[in-house]
């Protein structure tokens, strides 16, 4: 075994582990502890990344140790993962089920929402399942992290177009700067090949994919894809966190109610679409509150189109507006800003019904 020293210290190459065209990883040990080596072609333009996360620590990303650079190579130092590749699993199972695929996604989204907080927001551009590695602790680990690029404010567009082409965002073809949405559109790929087997045909429907696909895709599943994978970002969620959040309602339904009709209602119903108790006791003193508005309603003289419209059609607008009831959010443009915004506009929607109210009991 031949013996090297470098800035990352004295160490020994023990074998091959890959190679491609524009680079070679091995297999070191130093000081009896196991790392891995990346050689890279700088003329590949794939290693900047690496720099980017010398300094993050995050359990479901590979740690980068060193990253040092002659003029024609760069040698990425970072963490020995003992496992096995996404797409290694997916090869030898076919597909995946649908607990497995919301345990894998939503370890690999909360590591992609760590590198969207950073300042400023960094964005990964090539989630795909050979880059991605499951742990013998049965933890996911990101790897190969070269393509990572910092958010520019003001960018028209990437000054480089990297990525896998199958899983790579519309824009990140050079039709503007790619985002965290960039990101989460890769995200939604990355499922639908998780639980068919299959990568998506570009040019074809997505829906009617899903729709071929109906047996391994849960309709309460379907909705997800369709907004990961939107072709306008705008359409797409809007961060991270929140796909995370509708991940962790689906996969909460699953683990406690195994896809049930029941579990599909609570997840249709606010208040009760995670398992926060004080979001479900608000929850169960506002539908009763709603029932006794209803009831009293029901007793109150005077059934005029414009009455009945205000008392029992406007109160399940407001109730609708206020809880986000099946995604509501997202069709109207004013709410797709900040949360303040949307407060603001469910506050003045409450005054001008009170108002409206008040005018009826006048009359």
């Amino acid at each position: 075994m031949e013996q090297f020293a470098a800035g990352f210290g004295s160490y020994e190459r023990l074998c091959s582990l890959a190679e491609t065209a524009n680079s070679t990883v091995f297999l070191i040990r130093q000081q009896k502890r196991l790392y891995v080596e990346k050689i890279i072609e700088k003329a590949s333009m794939n290693y900047e990344g690496y720099k980017e996360l010398i300094h993050l620590r995050h359990p479901n990303i590979a740690d980068v140790y060193q990253v040092l650079e002659n003029e024609k190579e760069v040698y990425v130092f970072q963490q020995y993962i003992y496992g096995r590749t996404l797409a290694e699993m997916l090869l030898q199972k076919g597909l995946f089920s649908m607990e497995e695929m919301l345990d894998y996604t939503i370890q690999i989204c909360d590591a992609i929402a760590f590198l969207h907080k950073q300042n400023p927001p960094l964005i990964h551009r090539d989630i795909k399942p050979s880059n991605i590695m499951y742990t013998e602790h049965k933890e996911i680990k990101l790897v190969d992290l070269g393509t990572i690029r910092s958010f520019k404010d003001h960018a028209p567009k990437d000054t480089v177009c990297l990525g896998t082409p199958e899983y790579a965002a519309p824009e990140q073809f050079g039709y503007a700067q790619t985002d965290n949405r960039s990101d989460i559109y890769a995200i939604g790929i990355l499922c639908y090949q998780f639980l068919t087997g299959k990568e998506i045909i570009k040019g074809r429907s997505l829906a009617e994919q899903i729709a071929e696909n109906r047996e391994t895709i849960p309709k309460i599943f379907s909705r997800v894809l369709l907004r990961c994978c939107a072709f306008d970002p705008k359409n797409r969620f809007a961060s991270m966190p929140q796909l995370l959040m509708e991940l962790r309602r689906i996969q909460l339904i699953y683990k406690r109610k195994g896809g049930t009709l029941w579990g599909r209602i609570l997840y249709a119903t606010p208040g009760f679409r995670t398992d926060t108790l004080w979001k479900q006791i608000i929850a169960v003193f506002g539908y009763l509150l709603m029932a006794l508005w209803f009831l009293l309603m029901i007793a109150t003289p005077g059934h005029t189109p414009l009455g009945i419209f205000n008392r029992y059609f406007v109160p399940l607008i407001f109730w609708a507006l206020a809880t986000n009831f099946l995604d509501i959010w997202q069709y109207i443009p004013f709410f797709q800003k900040n949360i303040g915004t949307r407060i603001l506009l469910i506050i003045l929607f409450f005054v001008f019904d009170f108002m409206i109210s008040v005018w009826f009991l006048v009359l």
